[in-house]
């Protein structure tokens, strides 16, 4: 019997990372939810699962992360798998890709959750057959995607809809929950 190939999928929440593995024929191997917490853990938690579920009998041919932002998504970018400034202490800065590269040895693939969950909505869920699917989360954080018949949208980074600015009403003096804008959605 030939080895089978696995690939994993890692969805890095700001609260919570669940990983799971499934085979080339799409069985599921295996899966695991842990909290996020730092970056270090995080790693530690995704190689400790990988170990845990991954068997001799099989190889494993790639990993594929969606992750919470802002986080560089061009895989052509020197940087890329790099957090940008991030509420989620410890995490600035943090090259998750190189980080992940170094323990694991595999092909990876990175983009953010949101764009992720833009392009399975137009794949598989409610906006099977549509040209065009944009998602919006409102969790840890406000985030948004745009998957099209070409793919996922892109520029240099990808939409950070939770810090687009709003304008306050005179009277509002709520403190922003942003450490880094006094009025954005965030």
């Amino acid at each position: 019997m030939s080895a089978k190939k696995l690939f994993a999928g890692i969805e890095l929440g700001g609260t919570k990372i669940l990983f799971r593995i499934v085979d080339e024929d799409g069985v599921v191997q295996g899966d695991r939810r842990f909290a996020t917490s730092t970056p270090a853990q995080a790693i530690a938690d995704v190689c400790t699962a990988l170990d845990a579920i991954a068997c001799a009998e099989h190889t494993l041919a790639g990993i594929g992360i969606a992750s919470f932002g802002p986080i560089i998504v061009d895989p052509a970018a020197a940087d890329y798998g790099r957090l940008f400034p991030t509420p989620k202490p410890g995490w600035t800065g943090f090259d998750l890709y190189a980080a992940l590269r170094e323990k694991l040895g595999q092909p990876i693939a990175i983009d953010t959750d949101v764009n992720a969950a833009a392009l399975a909505e137009r794949r598989l869920g409610a906006g099977r057959g549509l040209g065009a699917v944009a998602y919006v989360t409102i969790g840890t954080g406000i985030g948004g995607g745009l998957a099209t018949r070409d793919g996922i949208l892109r520029g240099s980074l990808h939409p950070e809809i939770g810090h687009v600015r709003l304008r306050r009403r005179a009277d509002d003096r709520h403190p922003s929950a942003c450490p880094f804008h006094d009025d954005c959605a965030e």
